[in-house]
């Protein structure tokens, strides 16, 4: 498919030759083989599930328009995503099924779609959907909290934390602190960190 040919529809449209902007793209896309222009082409399969949203040239078809926005939003399409993503949620022309919605608006809204975000933020707001639970790793962790994605073992969003910052005015309990290194520790505590308050206990109490 070349740039010209996806032109031909797009000039029917634009004079409101919605007839002949149908029969256009729908070859285009029809073509054996790959496409030449991956761009093109699932601009083109967009623009024919559009067509059957708003009713143009043709009778409005809510699960016809799904098909080919799935077929565009598979392929990377932001503004098919978003609205099958909006098909999803209303329950129009597919089941209504909100996680599926939500994985939509998602893809699209990290291509930076805000009418993604604005509707995957109204899922929220209503209720239907509940935030994805987070798993905190305190940063000294990161190398295991990167193995444990890496394994995809995780549901939801992985967070490393940086540790709590000492209060001068509050108590530092070291166990162990009556040896050689937890006296090194103490003095540490006090010069780095302004500790004021230490209780030093030994390993047994």
């Amino acid at each position: 498919m070349t740039h010209a040919d996806y032109q031909t529809g797009l000039n029917a449209y634009v004079d409101g030759d919605f007839a002949t902007a149908m029969a256009e793209w729908k070859a285009e896309v029809n073509q054996p083989g790959e496409p030449e222009n991956l761009a093109i082409y699932r601009e083109t399969l967009y623009a024919i599930g559009m067509l059957y949203w708003q009713g143009e040239g043709v009778e409005q078809d809510y699960t016809i328009a799904a098909v080919w926005m799935k077929q565009a939003a598979d392929i990377n399409h932001p503004g098919a995503q978003n609205k099958l993503g909006y098909l999803y949620s209303m329950g129009q022309g597919v089941p209504q099924n909100f996680e599926e919605a939500r994985r939509y608006f998602e893809l699209a809204a990290r291509q930076g779609d805000p009418d993604a975000t604005h509707n995957l933020d109204r899922l929220f707001e209503q209720g239907v959907l509940a935030p994805l639970p987070v798993s905190t790793w305190d940063v000294r962790r990161a190398g295991e909290a990167f193995r444990f994605m890496g394994q995809a073992r995780h549901v939801g969003k992985v967070v490393l934390t940086m540790p709590r910052r000492l209060d001068p005015a509050g108590t530092v309990l070291v166990t162990g602190g009556t040896g050689t290194l937890g006296g090194l520790l103490a003095k540490h505590l006090v010069t780095v960190h302004r500790v004021g308050h230490l209780v030093l206990t030994s390993r047994q109490g």
